[in-house]
C-alpha cells in the first residue's frame, strides 16, 4: 500500500490522530485538512512522535472554495487518495422550538454540504482508478435525535442519508462507501476510545467486496 494514501477531512485530536495512526499502521500516507493551521500543526507534530508523517492543508468544509482548494492541495502532494474519511461535526447548541433556522443552515452547510464538496471533488480521480473506500465518521444523533442539539441531529441524519445513497450509486464502480455510526460518546469510556473506534473504521474499509457493508453501527461492544 506504499503508493496510497487516506485523506481525513476534520482532522482534530481524538479521531482524526487515531484514525491517522491507524491507516498509516496499515501502510498508507497521510493528508489531513482542518479548519486552523495550528491545530494541523499540533496534530501533526504528534503524529510525527508517534512515526507518522502527515501531509497537511487548510480547509473550511462550510466553504466550497476552501475545502476544493485543500484536497487538491493534498492530490498533487499524494496522489488521489485510497480512502477519504469525512470527520466533521459541526455543533450548533438549540432545541427546535429555539434554534434559528439561520444557524440551522450554517451546521448543515458544514455537516451535509461540506460532505458532498468533498466527496465530488475525490470522486472523479477513483472513478478513473474504479477503487477507493469513502468513511464517514456518523453519530447516534442521525437516528435518535439529540434534543438540545437539533442543528447537528439533523445534520448528521443529512449526512447518513447522503453517504448511504452514494454508497448504491458508487458500488458497481469499485467505491465502497460507508458510515461508522457511533452510538456513543467518544473518549467517554474506554469502550469509546478513538484508538477502538478507528479499528471499527479500518476493519470496514479492508472488507471483501462481497461483504461491503453500508453501515457499521458502533456500540462499543463490537469492533
Amino acid at each position: 500500500m506504499a503508493d496510497q494514501s487516506i485523506v481525513i477531512v476534520g482532522a482534530g485530536g481524538g479521531m482524526g490522530y487515531a484514525l491517522a495512526k491507524r491507516f498509516a499502521a496499515g501502510g498508507l500516507r497521510v493528508g489531513l485538512v482542518a479548519r486552523q493551521q495550528p491545530t494541523l500543526e499540533r496534530l501533526a507534530g504528534q503524529l510525527a512522535e508517534a512515526g507518522v508523517e502527515a501531509t497537511t492543508a487548510v480547509g473550511d468544509a462550510s466553504y466550497s472554495g476552501s475545502i476544493r482548494s485543500a484536497l487538491d492541495k493534498l492530490t498533487e502532494q499524494l496522489g488521489v487518495p485510497q480512502v477519504l474519511v469525512y470527520n466533521v461535526a459541526a455543533v450548533e447548541p438549540g432545541r427546535p422550538s429555539t434554534l434559528d433556522s439561520v444557524r440551522l443552515l450554517a451546521s448543515l452547510a458544514s455537516n451535509a454540504g461540506g460532505f458532498l464538496d468533498t466527496v465530488q471533488q475525490v470522486l472523479p480521480g477513483m472513478r478513473k482508478r474504479r477503487s477507493g473506500t469513502i468513511l464517514l465518521t456518523g453519530s447516534g444523533v442521525a437516528l435518535n435525535p439529540w434534543v438540545d442539539g437539533a442543528a447537528l441531529s439533523a445534520g448528521k441524519a443529512a449526512q447518513r442519508s447522503l453517504l448511504r445513497a452514494l454508497a448504491v450509486e458508487v458500488a458497481d464502480e469499485g467505491i465502497h462507501a460507508a458510515t461508522v455510526t457511533i452510538k456513543g460518546v467518544i473518549g467517554s469510556s474506554a469502550e469509546f476510545a478513538p484508538e477502538r473506534i478507528a479499528e471499527a473504521f479500518w476493519d470496514v474499509h479492508v472488507q471483501a467486496k462481497k461483504d461491503w457493508e453500508v453501515e457499521r453501527i458502533y456500540t462499543g461492544s463490537n469492533p
